[in-house]
């Protein structure tokens, strides 16, 4: 349960950015608009488990939620940069958000990726890295 309240406080404050692109979010139906648009992805590692004893159930979830923008491969640079800036800007290092019982902490400045090659689309890539402490 607690990486869906995870990923329900990162995807609700994705949401919320305006102005919003289209999103392509994991398994569900889309269509890739002519314009921008993004997708995110949950790129998850192992759970930390930080303390011996005292609540066995303690452990520490980590991961990267990933958020990928497409723009027109021929617009320049710009326009994508700009927006891979904003998202970035949007999930400022430290920041947490509140989903049911699990808070989630942004663990660093998001990394913006270099261009990722793509014959249709100008591509970058932000790396939101998180952490939630689940009791």
């Amino acid at each position: 349960m607690s990486f869906l309240q995870i990923a329900r406080a990162l995807e609700t404050r994705l949401d919320a950015l305006d102005p919003a692109l289209p999103t392509r979010w994991e398994n569900l139906p889309f269509t890739i608009p002519d314009g921008p648009y993004q997708r995110a992805d949950w790129l998850p590692a192992p759970p930390d488990n930080p303390t011996f004893g005292g609540t066995p159930a303690f452990y520490r979830e980590r991961g990267i939620f990933q958020v990928t923008v497409f723009y027109a491969p021929t617009g320049g640079a710009l326009d994508a940069r700009t927006k891979a800036e904003t998202i970035r800007d949007w999930f400022v290092r430290g920041a947490s958000y509140t989903s049911g019982s699990v808070t989630v902490k942004i663990m660093s400045t998001p990394a913006i990726s270099p261009q990722i090659p793509d014959p249709t689309r100008y591509v970058l890539a932000i790396s939101i890295r998180y952490s939630a402490d689940i009791n």
